[in-house]
């Protein structure tokens, strides 16, 4: 594959050679850099992503050259980190086109505007040290005045400079006129004196906005290199050395410098323009403002600084900032849109809480960021530049690397198969449970990774290891797989409460510069809901379906505390069983981007039973009526027929007159403003089979060719020939699934825990004085039950003793206890079970 795509370069670059002079001549009204061109990730995707299973990493270096192949950069390095810790890097193309010189770890790009996230750590460290407050004048740290001559009363600040709203322009003519090839001869303190002293040299009022500093947003990169230049004059060091010892050499970062004088011109990537489908190699331009433009640094040099922001400013137990410090930096001090939402210096991404720096210079394009509630960070450097501009397909491959850095994991979890005491696949009180794991790596940073082990540990209540918690797995080849590794062994004791257990796995071996852990969700006890994951192919796609589902979710568990429910991933973890599923009171089913095998034979026999024994089940995907057309489970269990394939008319859903669902109810799928999939190939067309009882609930607008078929019987269903995750809304997404549950008769204001041979009922629920719990027994036996507060702690006995067959109830006074969320659990025999009870004030 690389070596397809070296070929294409080095027939583009024979082709180019010849007209470089001509170009270079008249390129320099296309130099400027604003980082608008590249535009934040936004309404991608909810806050949520698919727990286990990784990205694969084929999928996204394929992707990537694609990439490369269409735009033509001739020379790129990404990395992807996690936990602050660079597992994934790779290189593509060449850093110089005529002498056939592939990129590779060493090899040195200008990074561009980038710079400047180095030049706020300098500042920042000077900030810790007391010498200057963010809303100081800078005139108290210049040697000379900077004013706004439209304002010349109002200072500017700090703070200003940092967030790009002093007021002060870039005049690209003056800072053309200063562009020289290789290490600038103008002093930075030189032309910043010209620039902003009346009758200086650069001085002129086109170098300052007309409105008063601290007004309005302007990027301005001569407004931050005052930032560099006032720590030069705290200091009494240049720039440059004060980089070196306080940033560079902390960080371990070498062979790189602001300065061409100080690197070894071999590593260096040769900067190109792309016209035409052409490549033109241009001179390393510089211009005198380095600190905010010229750093020369590799992608795995560069991972260090972006490591140690992730780190809350340390790096190899080297405190390089203080955390309250990497806090203010990446606080909201300006709230725009776009690239004009900043913390200090730093780009913000609001809706991903997305913290990066876009760099474009003469022959250089260039993006990192991280984020640090998730801790995933992304690289990439790139010696080409189009002469037209950032093209839109750069624009979504930078948003895409975000996602892709998102879903990236160290090592996935490719299958997971868990083994309870009774075999029915839910987790109760008094069994033990084994758990096995099919483990990929997915690190390149080595060819395999020796002697890897993997530590299991848990915070939960009420969970006790029984075998050994460590797991030897030996040595592992890139994207090489283990099988059923394990098992992880513990025992659920009876104080363990009904929820999400996570299992932390630490990862360990030679190579790795710190453990990696990742979360293993389970969950303990009998969910109200179970959500299926069966999309084969999402890994391939970077917008999981499962996120529109566990945010809708989320959103009605936010009003209703005490509904519950279980995510399971069809194919990671494995069919289904019945005892499984019959233990949920409703069975939320989706299929996402998949086209065929939407449900295999396995799963329509699985889901025709658990329908005869009385379940209830909501079935989505815009596929499964024309993958299952003809089948008995279409037209017995969904009740209804396929009509189209495809449905190609107006995205927008309406209510049938008069169904007690839908009626007056309207939507649309999709759309420019949507915060949904946006994934709907092949929305089917279906009508209720009315003579088995279907009937239909939606349909699309305005002509009503239905999409929606529902089921009320001795079981009830719901089908949608559309995906649910495309609803355009949030809000719509949580009405319709709130309107299904409570089709569904899914109570989740009162807690009602019914299985095997006991049920056990509490109301009101949430309580302020007493609440009332009801169970009923179906043989006599001791009885034992308890209260446990969230932290697993047992904070009342309510009853201990021989009880009869039938139904009881006993009431708690908890008007001494506090407002919060308890436990009760009921005890008989060897027989456990648990309610959630939240007590209000």
């Amino acid at each position: 594959m690389k070596t397809i795509a070296m070929l294409l370069f080095s027939l583009i670059f024979s082709f180019s050679a010849g007209a470089q002079n001509i170009l270079t001549e008249t390129i320099t009204n296309h130099d400027l850099w604003p980082d608008q061109e590249i535009q934040p990730l936004q309404n991608i995707v909810p806050m949520f992503y698919t727990p286990g299973r990784s990205i694969d990493p084929e999928i996204f270096q394929q992707y990537i050259t694609d990439f490369q192949n269409t735009t033509l950069y001739p020379g790129m390095s990404i990395c992807f980190l996690r936990d602050g810790e660079v597992y994934w890097k790779e290189h593509f193309g060449f850093q110089n086109l005529a002498q056939f010189i592939p990129v590779d770890d060493q090899t040195t790009y200008t990074v561009a505007s980038i710079s400047k996230t180095i030049m706020i750590t300098a500042v920042m460290q000077l900030y810790e040290q007391g010498l200057f407050e963010l809303d100081d004048d800078i005139n108290a740290y210049l040697p000379w005045p900077v004013r706004n001559p439209n304002f010349p009363d109002i200072p500017i600040t700090i703070h200003q400079l940092a967030t790009h709203t002093s007021s002060i322009k870039d005049n690209t003519i003056f800072l053309d006129n200063t562009l020289a090839v290789g290490d600038n001869p103008l002093p930075m303190g030189d032309f910043l004196q010209g620039y902003f002293s009346a009758g200086g040299t650069y001085y002129s009022l086109e170098n300052f906005n007309t409105y008063e500093p601290g007004a309005a947003y302007n990027y301005s990169n001569i407004a931050s290199c005052l930032l560099a230049f006032i720590l030069e004059c705290l200091t009494e060091i240049d720039f440059e050395t004060y980089c070196q010892q306080y940033i560079f050499n902390p960080l371990g970062i070498t062979a790189s410098s602001y300065m061409f004088a100080n690197l070894d011109p071999q590593y260096l990537a040769t900067p190109y323009r792309i016209l035409n489908g052409m490549h033109f190699e241009l001179p390393q331009y510089t211009w005198p403002v380095y600190p905010i433009a010229q750093l020369k640094i590799s992608a795995l040099q560069l991972a260090k600084h972006l490591s140690m922001y992730m780190n809350y400013g340390q790096f190899n137990n080297e405190i390089v900032l203080d955390s309250t410090s990497v806090d203010l930096i990446t606080q909201v001090h300006n709230p725009g849109s776009g690239s004009g939402c900043r913390g200090l210096i730093w780009q913000i991404d609001p809706f991903l809480e997305f913290f990066s720096h876009n760099g474009l210079w003469r022959g250089f394009s260039t993006h990192y960021g991280f984020n640090l509630e998730e801790n995933y960070g992304r690289i990439w450097l790139a010696n080409g530049r189009h002469y037209t501009g950032v093209p839109p397909e750069t624009n979504e491959f930078v948003n895409n690397l975000t996602l892709y850095a998102r879903q990236y994991r160290p090592f996935s979890i490719e299958a997971l198969t868990v083994v309870d005491t009774d075999n029915d696949g839910i987790l109760e009180p008094g069994e033990t449970v084994n758990v096995y794991l099919d483990i990929r790596n997915n690190t390149n940073i080595t060819p395999a990774v020796s002697n890897l082990v993997i530590a299991c540990s848990t915070e939960f209540p009420g969970i006790s290891f029984t075998g050994d918690t460590i797991i030897q797995l030996g040595s592992l080849d890139y994207l090489g797989t283990t099988s059923q590794a394990g098992p992880i062994q513990f025992f659920v004791e009876s104080t363990a409460p009904q929820g999400k257990i996570n299992l932390c796995l630490q990862f360990e071996w030679d190579e790795s510069g710190k453990p990696y852990r990742h979360e293993l969700e389970l969950f303990i006890g009998q969910a109200d809901i179970l959500l299926v994951n069966d999309e084969m192919d999402w890994r391939g796609d970077l917008k999981q379906t499962s996120n529109w589902y566990l945010e809708a979710l989320d959103s009605i568990k936010s009003l209703h505390p005490n509904l519950s429910y279980q995510l399971y991933d069809r194919h990671a973890q494995g069919g289904v069983s019945l005892a499984f599923l019959d233990g949920f009171k409703t069975v939320i089913w989706f299929t996402g981007y998949d086209t065929i095998n939407t449900l295999t034979l396995e799963d329509q026999n699985v889901l025709s039973s658990y329908l005869s024994n009385g379940g209830t089940l909501f079935i989505s995907g815009q596929n499964i009526s024309e993958d299952l057309e003809g089948s008995s489970f279409m037209t017995d269990y969904l009740h209804a027929v396929h009509v189209s394939d495809l449905y190609t008319g107006w995205k927008r859903i309406a209510g049938v007159d008069n169904d007690p669902m839908f009626d007056g109810f309207l939507f649309d799928l999709e759309g420019a403003d949507s915060t949904s999939a946006n994934n709907q190939n092949s929305p089917n067309v279906i009508e209720a089979h009315i003579t088995s009882g279907g009937e239909k609930c939606l349909g699309y607008y305005p002509n009503l060719e239905g999409c929606g078929v529902r089921y009320n019987g001795n079981y009830k269903t719901i089908f949608f020939s559309y995906g649910f995750e495309a609803i355009a809304t949030k809000a719509k997404r949580v009405e319709v699934l709130q309107k299904i549950l409570d089709f569904f008769d899914v109570h989740v204001n009162t807690y009602d825990f019914e299985k095997h041979e006991h049920k056990l009922a509490v109301y009101p629920n949430p309580f302020s004085g007493s609440v009332s719990i009801e169970y009923t027994l179906s043989e006599t036996g001791s009885v034992e039950l308890s209260i446990y507060n969230q932290l697993g702690v047992l904070v009342d006995v309510l009853m201990n003793e021989t009880v009869e067959t039938g139904k009881h109830r006993i009431n708690w006074k908890a008007e001494a206890f506090s407002a919060g969320l308890y436990f009760v659990v009921l005890k008989s025999g060897n027989k456990f079970e648990t309610g959630k009870i939240v007590k209000i004030k």
